[in-house]
């Protein structure tokens, strides 16, 4: 599953699909916890649509302050929902 944010919060599976035969669909939320500052920054390289145009440099004093709080022991939780699905038009 993957792909850009969609900006529009009516943008659902419903919307996504109409006027397709859908074949199959899923949808859900999952929940990431970040213990680290390094597999945040490697997470956003990898999923590029989580952040456009992510940039160390840029968002260093946010990702410094996130740091400190994971090494107090804050995690910082992220939650996602998502939808994939299987269709012809």
């Amino acid at each position: 599953m993957g792909g850009p944010p969609h900006e529009d919060h009516s943008w659902n599976l419903d919307t996504a699909t109409t006027g397709l035969n859908v074949t199959w669909s899923q949808e859900g939320s999952f929940t990431t916890t970040f213990h680290d500052i390094g597999a945040l920054v490697l997470f956003l390289r990898v999923i590029p649509w989580q952040v456009p145009n992510f940039d160390v440099h840029t968002c260093e004093p946010r990702l410094r302050a996130l740091h400190d709080a994971m090494k107090r022991g804050h995690p910082l939780r992220t939650t996602a929902h998502r939808f994939a699905l299987l269709a012809t038009r």
